[in-house]
């Protein structure tokens, strides 16, 4: 429906919220892009090592603090010396020496922090594997930094939902890890480390990073399919259609970043997902797969559109001009260009992705997206234009005289309803030379070629007084507090991130301001359908009282619905933007006669809409 595009928006803006919180909040726990992060810079403060029983401080050059993160699919092991030896001549010892070692295929870095830093990490994640295990050969690694000249004191972190050999007993036992000081723990030769979990991780997966698209796809799909193969009455599979097609989509919205934060915050099913599937012992590193999921949502909108075309097609009495083979053919190749640009993006963003742990690489993704549709409707707008002239039969004269003739009225109705003269773009494409459409944008007026077609001077000055009274009521600034607010909603996590360094405030902080979100997020949305109708009407009433013809503001409306793409739709008001036609007309007629305006139709009008399909 009319709201649905709304819905995608909101949807589109809350996966970016999700996604930019993941990735925030999981920078509290882990970062993949420092060494010497907040959580080392924790352990340090709080006193950890000498917890475990190791030295507080580094007493020489030759000693190393060496942590050791395991899980079932990956090692990294954390290096830090004293700032006066070299990160880079730390690395490179070690790193002839791991690459004899059972760690040979690690992926090494180093970094001047606060300590001189290293970074060795082993994977063997494997997306969508459920089951994975990993040898930690301790007296292997404490062999490989003797031999490179160093004395390591080696401490073990192992995650909770990992299962270890029988007997072993942990030295110091945190919220969700176990922690080994291996020279008071007997951890053996080969340390095993096992993390093995059902299909629920596939659930998971689904409710965190794809409820959105698969709801608002399956619940678009399923109730299309209903409507057009149910023996209900139309009438009933009309209304019932404007619900069941977006209800799901805004229950899905409202439940999926309470979902999401209550996943991330208190259960180890992210961690899980991170460990098997990425090899990675942050939950930053899931964020990719966010990036599978806004596609899904752009198939939402032609679902939808196939479903109204049958649905909602056509009235009795309606004209169309058939689209011809040239535009169809001009059309699959817009869509094939976009789907090149959106595989090329999701291919680039997932190798620039793994390599640049940060949450730029997503955001210019989603940018990607976004902007993709409309730089290639740009690029091929010429050759669209010129397909579509040929296939209605105009010319650019008949262009340039609508402009004039659109342009002489709109002139003398901003005078009668004393605002500035707004510019007036007529919309030449397909669409603009098919159906009939109007609307205000911030400093102008957008206007498809057939309305001027079609509509005659009186007609089109009803038109135009409508959208120039949403600028003389500035119905459009007040919608400006959304914009400025959603942007500022999306980097709210990562400003709680940084002023917040404690995760047990941390946690119950995220979750409740996550709630506000989701609720401010759909606020709008719910205010939109009840406050955008009076704002309809409203327009209405100050168009009818500026030219004071009610028979051409009800023609007018009578020709919109008409010459619409789907003309039935406009008298399904439910989670819409806009009132019932009838619902309009019935509202000008009593405005006209509160206001002595004459009521009388011509015998060709009438105040009825037709809902019955040709």
């Amino acid at each position: 429906m009319r709201a649905s595009k709304f819905l995608l928006f909101i949807a589109s803006i809350l996966i970016a919220l999700v996604a930019v919180a993941g990735v925030s909040y999981a920078s509290v726990e882990e970062s993949e892009t420092e060494i010497y992060d907040r959580t080392i810079s924790n352990y340090f403060e709080t006193g950890l090592p000498k917890e475990l029983g190791i030295p507080g401080n580094l007493s020489s050059e030759r000693e190393v603090y060496v942590f050791i993160f395991a899980g079932g699919a990956y090692q990294c092991i954390k290096v830090f010396a004293k700032p006066v030896v070299s990160a880079n001549d730390l690395a490179l010892r070690l790193e002839k020496r791991f690459s004899t070692s059972y760690l040979k295929d690690s992926n090494i870095t180093w970094s001047n922090e606060n300590y001189s830093a290293v970074r060795i990490m082993y994977s063997t994640g494997k997306f969508g594997q459920l089951s994975q295990s990993t040898d930690l050969r301790i007296e292997d690694i404490k062999e490989i930094f003797r031999s490179a000249g160093f004395q390591p004191h080696i401490i073990v972190r192992v995650p909770k939902y990992a299962v270890m050999p029988s007997g072993v007993k942990p030295t110091k036992v945190g919220q969700n890890y176990f922690w080994f000081n291996p020279a008071k723990a007997n951890l053996g030769t080969d340390f095993k480390i096992t993390v093995s979990e059902s299909a629920i991780l596939i659930v998971v997966f689904i409710l965190v990073f794809a409820l959105i698209p698969i709801i608002t796809i399956g619940s678009i799909t399923g109730t299309a399919v209903w409507a057009m193969k149910s023996k209900a009455p139309l009438e009933t599979r009309r209304r019932l259609f404007a619900k069941l097609s977006i209800m799901p989509t805004f229950l899905a919205i409202l439940l999926q970043a309470p979902l999401f934060i209550v996943i991330l915050l208190y259960t180890n099913y992210m961690k899980e997902i991170a460990d098997l599937w990425f090899g990675s012992y942050t939950t930053k590193s899931t964020m990719p797969l966010i990036s599978f999921t806004l596609p899904l949502l752009f198939l939402a909108l032609p679902i939808s559109v196939l479903a109204q075309r049958k649905i909602f097609g056509t009235t009795e009495n309606a004209f169309t001009t058939p689209i011809t083979p040239a535009e169809k053919s001009i059309n699959s190749l817009a869509v094939k260009i976009k789907l090149v640009v959106l595989a090329v993006a999701l291919a680039i963003y997932i190798l620039v992705g793994s390599n640049v742990k940060s949450s730029y690489p997503l955001i210019i993704y989603m940018m990607v997206i976004f902007s993709s549709q409309f730089v290639v409707d740009r690029i091929l707008s010429k050759k669209r234009k010129e397909v579509a002239f040929n296939s209605v039969g105009i010319t650019d004269y008949d262009l340039q005289q609508a402009r004039y003739r659109v342009t002489a009225e709109a002139n003398k109705i901003a005078q009668m309803i004393d605002i500035k003269p707004k510019k007036v773009v007529i919309d030449s494409s397909s669409r603009g030379l098919r159906y009939i459409y109007a609307m205000a944008l911030p400093g102008s007026v957008t206007m498809s070629y057939k309305t001027c077609q079609e509509l005659n001077d009186d007609e089109l000055d009803f038109i135009l007084a409508h959208e120039f009274a949403h600028h003389k009521s500035r119905h459009l600034w007040l919608q400006l507090p959304l914009i400025i607010i959603l942007p500022l909603l999306i980097f709210l996590p990562r400003i709680l991130v940084r002023h917040i360094s404690n995760p047990q405030i941390l946690k119950p902080v995220v979750l409740v301001a996550f709630l506000i979100t989701t609720v401010v997020l759909m606020v709008p949305l719910l205010m939109r359908s009840g406050t955008s109708k009076k704002r309809e009407f409203a327009s209405d009433e100050k168009a009818l009282l500026t030219i004071r013809n009610y028979s051409a503001c009800i023609t007018a409306l009578k020709k919109l619905v008409k010459y619409s793409e789907y003309p039935l739709i406009h008298e399904y008001d439910d989670l819409s933007t806009h009132p019932a036609i009838s619902k309009r007309i019935e509202r000008l007629k009593q405005i006209a006669q509160e206001n002595g305006i004459d009521t009388y139709l011509p015998e060709d009008a009438t105040t009825t809409v037709t809902l019955t399909n040709q």
